[in-house]
């Protein structure tokens, strides 16, 4: 009896305990507010008369708390306002306890504060071809979900790695910079507490270059030349641009008469001559990088070059030369000409036509160099037959041209210049009979403010014939061949036959006439007396 009644008694102390706790609640609250708002802390328990304390990071806050005013019914609870939260009171932790130390739920204070950003300077440099991020100090809770960057009036919220430009709500990155992404840059964001913006300048810092020009400057003996160091400007502007050279005749040799002003980024050289042909060097400091360029140039006259292989063949109705020229060393050719003539006059289009090969690279380098051209084969030479060919190939530079003379024969199969030609391809190797070479260049003289130079001189050699061709077959002919085959016998045929029907109704005609003679003679000799006449006056039925 006695063991029954003590657990009832610890069972009843037990669910009594448990059923304070389980009623002790946080009625409303807010875990964050903005700074300088009120925060508003309740809880309640279905207990009216258990008593409730309010706890701030575990200690007791002021008295004991009771219902709010005898007026108030239901069960106990507690409202505790806690005015102009600041920064300081982030994360006080509030709770409520019983009289026995039962507790609810604790409730941290979460301060909310809007964006708030900080940048060292409001002036960011940046180098040019480099990746590199810009990072701004943020302050904010909770951190900004909804943020935008601008550059001038583009919005750069799109971007992506992919792009370029990539962004966050406190940070930009380019991969890489580029000079056009100097200006102005506004970062916009906020949070539940407010928003926050910061605007700064970006400027791109990238070092001197020089001007795209050529690099390989040609003149002639005598001339005044100017070389000028097109310096572009760097930002910021280039402090320093020294001036070098090395000639033929030896690094800065006294034998050749350079002037250098390096204000202006000039080499002056008068009454240039072969030894000052060299190369010519300018260099660009700036606060970014160094930056140099070499100018080669060449004093002297037109070209000279080694005629290797010329080959010729015809494919699709097409005269194909394929020249293989190599630079002997003397003289830099730039390109090549080609003028054809042949011994054969055509009076509709003519016996000689002229073509220019393209530019070779920058370096003027013409070792194994094979050059292709095309012309027309018919429109050439105007039909089939032997022919002499005359090649000339020229080589030029910025100076002058020298001319080279080959003499070969080739000979065109016959066809009709209406049809297609009959041979897909067909080659032949010429045999050079003849090399002259033909030397045919100006004097260049350059300002000293220019660096232009006179161009080469046309290809105007002309070139005669020392004998007569075969003569070809022309269209003409061959239809007038077709005329005398085909049409010729055809008339006569013709004029057989009408011969041949004309004498058979000739022959016809007087087979009857012969009939009716003998009519007649026999008529006399059976007629006792009867007339020729009255014969004659009766119709003859079977006539």
């Amino acid at each position: 009896m006695k063991k029954t009644l003590m657990l009832f008694l610890f069972l009843l102390f037990y669910f009594t305990r448990t059923g304070i706790k389980g009623d002790i609640v946080i009625a409303s609250g807010e875990r964050g507010v903005p700074v300088g708002d009120d925060f508003i802390f309740n809880c309640s328990t279905s207990n009216e008369e258990e008593p409730l304390y309010l706890t701030i990071n575990g200690e007791f806050e002021g008295d004991y708390f009771n219902k709010t005013s005898s007026s108030t019914k239901g069960p106990g609870h507690v409202t505790y306002t806690y005015s102009n939260a600041g920064l300081s009171d982030n994360g006080l932790i509030f709770q409520c306890i019983t009289n026995d130390n039962e507790a609810s739920d604790v409730l941290p204070l979460i301060i909310y504060i809007p964006p708030v950003y900080t940048l060292g300077s409001q002036s960011l440099v940046l180098f040019n071809s480099t990746n590199s991020c810009i990072s701004i100090n943020i302050q904010a809770i909770p951190y900004p979900n909804n943020y935008s960057w601008t550059h001038g009036n583009v919005s750069l919220t799109m971007t992506t790695p992919s792009t370029g430009i990539s962004t966050t709500p406190h940070s930009i990155c380019f991969n890489p910079v580029l000079t056009s992404y100097n200006g102005s840059y506004t970062l916009s964001a906020s949070n539940p507490a407010g928003n926050g913006n910061i605007t700064f300048n970006l400027d791109i810092y990238y070092g001197p270059s020089f001007s795209d020009g050529d690099k390989l400057m040609e003149f002639p003996v005598h001339s005044n030349v100017t070389i000028e160091c097109q310096v572009i400007l760097a930002n910021p502007n280039y402090y320093n641009l020294s001036l070098n050279y090395s000639t033929a005749a030896g690094p800065n040799s006294n034998n050749t008469i350079v002037t250098i002003d390096e204000s202006s980024g000039q080499f002056i050289v008068t009454n240039a001559t072969i030894d000052n042909g060299g190369n010519y060097t300018c260099t660009a400091a700036g606060e970014y990088n160094t930056t140099s360029v070499t100018y080669w140039i060449f004093i002297g006259g037109p070209p000279s070059v080694v005629i290797n292989e010329v080959n010729i063949s015809i494919n699709n109705n097409n005269l194909l030369i394929d020249a293989s020229v190599t630079d002997n060393g003397s003289a830099p050719a730039s390109g090549l000409t080609f003028n054809i003539t042949s011994n054969y006059s055509n009076s509709n289009y003519g016996n000689t036509v002229t073509f220019a090969s393209p530019i070779v690279n920058a370096t003027r380098s013409l070792n194994g160099l094979i050059v292709t051209q095309y012309a027309e084969l018919l429109e050439l030479l105007g039909g089939s037959g032997d022919y002499e060919l005359y090649l000339t190939i020229g080589a030029f530079n910025d100076i002058g041209i020298n001319n080279y003379l080959y003499n070969t024969t080739f000979t065109v199969p016959i066809f009709s210049s209406s049809s297609s030609f009959p041979y897909s391809s067909m080659e032949f190797t010429s045999s050079i009979t003849s090399i002259t070479s033909m030397t045919s260049s100006t004097s260049s003289t350059v300002s000293p403010t220019s660096t232009s130079t006179t161009g080469h001189t046309s290809l105007t050699t002309s070139i005669h014939p020392s004998s007569s061709p075969i003569p070809p077959h022309s269209s003409s002919s061959i239809g007038g061949i077709i005329a005398a085959v085909v049409i010729v016998p055809l008339v006569l045929l013709v004029a057989v036959a009408v011969f041949v029907t004309i004498l058979i109704c000739i022959l016809r005609r007087r087979s009857k006439r012969l009939s009716v003679s003998s009519r007649e003679y026999n008529y006399e000799q059976i007629d006792d007396g009867s007339s020729y006449e009255s014969f004659m006056a009766e119709p003859d039925n079977d006539f």
